[in-house]
């Protein structure tokens, strides 16, 4: 695919599996494709977290709560 005339053929690889941003460009006018942040998708182990728990739900809902 050709990209768009106005980002002068620069690309921008999606942040996560689904998830594109939008193009940015810093305080200099040049474009930024990294580094931005982006927490529109995020995942969470939950098998994980209750073999961390060791059965406690407390535990459980303490180790969710941190991460």
């Amino acid at each position: 695919k050709k990209m768009k005339e106005n980002y002068s053929g620069n690309v921008f690889s999606p942040m996560g599996c689904r998830s594109f941003l939008s193009p940015w460009k810093d305080e200099n006018g040049e474009y930024k494709f990294d580094g931005r942040f982006n927490i529109g998708v995020v995942s969470l182990n939950l098998p994980q977290i209750g073999i961390l728990a060791r059965g406690s739900e407390e535990r459980y809902f303490e180790i969710l709560d941190k991460r």
